[in-house]
């Protein structure tokens, strides 16, 4: 496991990301606070069209197993709230040998499985897992500050590195789902790297 401490987190990311075809899926559930910020990053990069496939999987990413494999992309880089014993906000990257070997809690037993599924029968490169520590999963809240704060973070940088990757052949329309929830998703600008959050 890589725990990407923020001065790092762009590098880190720009390496294994520039140069390849790469599909962003979103797993979580938006109706419980934080284990929304993977939708909700990806709604959020659907209005910058970059040459990547966007797939917001919420809880069922088996689902779209077949649209990842006529993608058939270098690179999938799923991106979800796990528990990794972080602070709220932190960002680590796991493999997912990692993920599955691990004590990690996850709600979603189906995700280590669909992992190796893309690799054995979908023909994926390589499958990373771009965790998000959260703060709360509760029924009804709001995404936390914290995780607030790196979302506007990651979705910064990502616009920056993106469009340095390579296009995804038959693009299939994204099915990025609405993310509107009790408490409401709200929009928010950029921080511009700037991780100073409430703990």
């Amino acid at each position: 496991m890589i725990l990407l401490e923020k001065p790092v987190l762009i590098d880190t990311l720009s390496s294994k990301m520039e140069g390849r075809r790469v599909c962003l899926l979103a797993v979580g559930n938006p109706l419980r606070a934080d284990d929304g910020v993977g939708p909700a990053i990806v709604r959020a990069l659907s209005k910058y069209t970059p040459p990547v496939f966007l797939i917001d999987a919420t809880t069922t990413p088996e689902n779209v197993f077949s649209e990842i494999k006529a993608a058939h992309p270098d690179l999938m880089l799923i991106v979800d709230a796990v528990n990794f014993q972080g602070q709220p906000g932190d960002v680590a990257l796991l493999t997912p040998d990692q993920f599955q070997a691990s004590n990690l809690y996850t709600h979603r037993s189906s995700l280590s499985t669909f992992t190796i599924a893309l690799a054995e029968l979908a023909g994926v490169s390589e499958v990373l897992i771009l965790a998000i520590q959260p703060a709360r999963l509760d029924f009804g809240l709001p995404i936390s500050a914290q995780v607030m704060a790196t979302l506007n973070t990651l979705v910064e940088l990502m616009q920056i590195i993106l469009p340095k990757t390579r296009n995804v052949l038959d693009l299939a329309e994204s099915p990025v789902q609405d993310l509107t929830t009790p408490g409401g998703f709200q929009e928010t600008t950029n921080v511009g790297g700037n991780w100073e959050t409430e703990r």
